[in-house]
């Protein structure tokens, strides 16, 4: 290991161990269904997006509708990236024209 992997391991450590406890309050706030402050302003958009899609944000999900929604996503996340793979030699920032 020569010292550049060494200051890069030291570096992503310390930043680990920097952001637990900062992170862990947000979250903990957010489980237990408390705004934090530097995110109040995006409670507009969650309840707009609630909205639109129909969702009760008080209503519990049970394991099958997690279940179904887990599928779903990962179905939906594996048909995006593979469309990506099929046309990147169309898309932008591709110099050296790789194809699918």
């Amino acid at each position: 290991m020569n010292t550049n992997n060494l200051i890069q391991c030291l570096f992503y450590l310390i930043a680990i161990l920097a952001l637990t406890k900062p992170v862990g309050w947000y979250m903990a706030k957010v489980y237990e269904g408390d705004m934090p402050g530097p995110a109040k302003w995006l409670v507009p958009f969650e309840r707009l997006i609630y909205r639109v899609w129909g969702v009760d944000p008080k209503e519990e999900m049970d394991w099958k509708t997690y279940a179904f929604a887990a599928l779903w996503s990962g179905a939906i996340g594996f048909l995006f990236f593979y469309l990506i793979q099929r046309i990147q030699h169309h898309l932008p920032l591709n110099p050296a024209a790789l194809g699918p």
